[in-house]
C-alpha cells in the first residue's frame, strides 16, 4: 500500500453518530449515578 491510500473502515458520519451516542449514554448514566447518589445520602 502507498502513503495516501488508507481507508479507514467505518464512514466519517457513522463514527461521529456513535460517539454522540455513547457520550449521551454516558451523561445518562453519570446523570443517574449522581441523582441515585443524592437519594442514598438524604
Amino acid at each position: 500500500m502507498r502513503p495516501g491510500e488508507y481507508a479507514t473502515a467505518e464512514y466519517p458520519a457513522v463514527a461521529v453518530v456513535e460517539h454522540v451516542l455513547c457520550i449521551g449514554a454516558g451523561i445518562t448514566m453519570l446523570a443517574a449515578l449522581v441523582l441515585d447518589y443524592r437519594s442514598l445520602r438524604s
